[in-house]
């Protein structure tokens, strides 16, 4: 629950530095993971410490790349921070594999990226990426993925 309370503190700037000691807390308690680890890289980030910040949310991306936060706090970490090619190919990645929600929602709004659900609902890019996305997919059982190295 640290790294829930460390994720919330972290969309309030007056409280960065409560979140960052909620995230540290929950890796010292159950050790680094994808989701604790991606937390405190993006309180990190925001905080003004890039470097440390993208290699952890780097990290937690590798292990969970279809995890909406994980892929919209490295993006904007990214896109924030000068690395805007690199952004962008992590969200179209993103956007193949449909990964979507509200944390994407607002990261790709700031970059003003150009995801299909920005045009109207009933324009054929965002009917195709509704069908697309609604149609299941087959996990291959070979590799873990194929994401681009941001």
């Amino acid at each position: 629950w640290r790294n829930d309370i460390a994720y919330y503190l972290a969309d309030f700037p007056d409280h960065l530095a409560e979140a960052e000691a909620q995230a540290r807390q929950s890796i010292d308690t159950l050790g680094a993971g994808p989701y604790n680890q991606g937390t405190l890289g993006w309180i990190l980030a925001l905080r003004g410490d890039v470097d440390s910040g993208l290699a952890l949310m780097k990290l937690s991306y590798r292990e969970i790349p279809r995890n909406e936060e994980i892929v919209a706090d490295y993006g904007l970490a990214l896109w924030r921070h000068g690395q805007r090619g690199q952004a962008t190919r992590l969200w179209d990645q993103a956007q193949a594999q449909c990964v979507w929600g509200p944390r994407m929602y607002e990261a790709l709004r700031e970059a003003r990226y150009p995801h299909p659900y920005f045009q109207p609902a009933n324009s054929a890019a965002a009917s195709a990426y509704q069908k697309r996305c609604a149609t299941p997919v087959a996990k291959d059982k070979t590799r873990r993925g194929s994401m681009p190295e941001a």
